[in-house]
């Protein structure tokens, strides 16, 4: 696919493979282009895979968790379980950690992402009520809570470090739980 233009991969699922295999695959990549990008999902820290030798950067779901628990305070995620809430002081040393974690160049082009395929679409996310279309979707004042605190998401992850990275539809407030009803 490199030698066929494409300019690197993303990959899924990347802790289903082994250290040794991410090892190899690095090299094959790199000797058809030096500068294709190497991302890896990877839900939780990916400092294992991103020291050098395995994956450029990651699908940098901590954010995701860290600007859910700050805009949004606790929270019930179904793919990344209880979001604790998060103060000011709290939100900055996640983000802190997170740096510390990964090599500066890991670091500032993680794909900083708060929704994918396989999350709930933000808006939903971030909308109050019950996980149902009668208080996330169609109940207007929900709704304009939801979209108020996304466009307060949306200017913090354009502002950080890194490489912000939008799901198709969440630009336009596209809403939807979890898969498939977050693929609309």
């Amino acid at each position: 696919w490199i030698q066929n233009g494409a300019s690197g991969w993303r990959l899924d699922v990347a802790p289903d493979k082994s250290h040794d295999f991410w090892a190899e695959f690095r090299p094959a990549v790199k000797s058809a282009d030096p500068d294709a990008i190497i991302i890896g999902e990877i839900w939780d820290d990916a400092s294992p895979w991103i020291l050098g030798d395995e994956l450029d950067t990651t699908m940098n779901y901590r954010f995701r968790r860290a600007m859910i628990g700050f805009i949004n305070g606790d929270t019930n995620d179904p793919n990344q379980g209880f979001v604790r809430g998060l103060n000011p002081d709290q939100f900055n040393s996640i983000l802190q950690s997170i740096k510390e974690d990964y090599p500066p160049p890991a670091y500032e082009t993680a794909m900083n992402l708060v929704g994918t395929h396989d999350t709930q679409r933000i808006l939903w996310a971030l909308t109050p009520g019950e996980r149902n279309r009668e208080d996330k979707e169609f109940n207007d004042e929900n709704l304009a809570i939801g979209k108020e605190k996304l466009k307060l998401l949306a200017i913090m992850q354009m502002t950080m470090p890194g490489a912000p990275t939008i799901y198709y539809g969440d630009e336009v407030g596209l809403t939807g739980d979890t898969d498939p009803d977050d693929r609309r």
